[in-house]
């Protein structure tokens, strides 16, 4: 026999279930934001005090494309990113626009 839930009991078993995820996709999201920040400087820099423009655009390109692939992730878990320091992300947990918040440990 299968016990039922309250829907607000599911709501939150739904955004605790997805913890692990949420802390994983928080870190990758923080490290590929800073590791792009610093190439993007890095590639201010003078041509002689770096390394050459392809390959700096080519690493940015590569962050980028990684940051897609987490946003969509997030989205197809109807899931968003509120802010990334704190990381803290809305969390679709009910029928219609119901959402909770779910900060990550950092």
């Amino acid at each position: 026999m299968t016990t039922l839930r309250p829907a607000a009991t599911r709501s939150v078993q739904r955004a605790e279930d997805l913890g692990p995820l949420l802390a994983a996709i928080g870190r990758e999201l923080r490290e590929r934001t800073t590791a792009l920040q610093r190439l993007l400087v890095e590639r201010e820099q003078p041509a002689g005090g770096r390394r050459p423009l392809p390959v700096l655009e080519a690493e940015c390109a590569a962050h980028r494309c990684e940051l897609r692939h987490a946003h969509q992730e997030l989205a197809r878990l109807d899931c968003r990113l509120v802010c990334l320091q704190p990381t803290v992300f809305s969390v679709g947990v009910g029928a219609g626009t119901e959402r909770a918040l779910f900060w990550c440990a950092e």
